[in-house]
């Protein structure tokens, strides 16, 4: 069945209306989007089950079912009502111009300006074994798909992506009964300056375009899509969850090195990050014995 990709054009109490004309307005990565996606043309009702409308439909199709809608307070709210309602199948996603409240690990917010790529990308279940290591499953084939777009990047475990050392994209998976939603947020032209970054923060912000890469929302969610679902269903077929760890230490941010490790938000320690333990924990080295870290977070000393 051919995926459709589509702009809100009525939108409700949860997201703003829009049009090609707005988005492009938006900014210059957006009008570069909506260029090469159209010609955009009404549709009336969205094609899925119940209707969702007014539309309009791009004449390229996608990798899976799109939905773009305008301002809303984050695509996983939306996302989840959409899911709820029966118009979000399996690798559908929704995208956002910008967020008003987007959040992040432990709900912290996600500063949101138009330009960069906010989505969340609803995920099929992948089979027995595989529920503890979600995170470091998505986070593997994101990190892969990256690197396919020119971004190699590193894992700052547990959900943020590291380009040059400075992080430029993070990843949210929530979970509701057997239902997975992955919120994802990749700074392309905006990164938060570091008076808006939490007190503790572990590595200073960077933005793509300020490194000299020049990736568009649409373009480079379209693109994340198509790749992550081939290696996400192929590795979740394939390799046996007990020796899949050992794939995303190659990608782990610093490992090797002395870290400081902050447990609970109050507890600090410097120990040697080790690897990853076969339920997804981090691995320390702390006075001559191994912890596994469920929580908290590490930056480099």
């Amino acid at each position: 069945m051919t995926a459709d990709l589509l702009l809100w054009a009525g939108g409700d109490a949860s997201a703003g209306p829009l049009s090609p004309e707005t988005s492009a307005s938006s900014h210059a990565f957006w009008a570069r989007d909506m260029e090469a996606f159209g010609p955009w043309t009404p549709a009336g009702a969205a094609p899925w089950p119940g209707g969702f409308g007014p539309v309009w439909r791009a004449a390229r199709n996608p990798a899976a079912p799109m939905l773009i809608a305008g301002r809303c307070a984050s695509t996983m709210d939306l996302a989840w009502k959409l899911l709820d309602a029966g118009f979000l199948p399996e690798w559908g996603s929704v995208l956002a111009v910008s967020q008003e409240s987007g959040r992040g690990q432990l709900r912290r917010h996600w500063v949101s300006p138009p330009g960069n790529l906010y989505a969340s990308l609803v995920l099929p279940r992948p089979g027995a074994g595989w529920s503890d290591l979600l995170p470091l499953l998505a986070g593997w084939c994101f990190s892969l798909a990256l690197e396919g777009l020119g971004v190699p990047t590193r894992l700052k475990w547990p959900n943020d992506f590291l380009f040059l050392d400075q992080k430029v994209a993070g990843m949210l998976i929530e979970e509701r009964g057997d239902r997975l939603v992955l919120g994802f947020g990749l700074n392309l032209a905006e990164s938060p300056a570091p008076e808006e970054l939490r007190r503790d923060h572990a590595v200073p912000a960077t933005a793509l375009a300020r490194e000299g890469v020049f990736l568009t929302p649409l373009e480079a969610w379209n693109a994340l899509v198509n790749a992550v679902r081939k290696v996400y269903t192929d590795t979740s077929d394939v390799v046996d969850p007990s020796r899949f760890p050992p794939l995303v230490t190659e990608r782990l941010a610093w490992m090797g090195r002395r870290v400081l490790v902050v447990e609970g938000g109050e507890v600090a320690y410097q120990a040697r990050i080790a690897g990853l333990s076969s339920s997804g924990g981090l691995l320390v080295e702390r006075g001559g014995r191994l912890d596994v870290l469920y929580s908290g977070s590490v930056a480099p000393l």
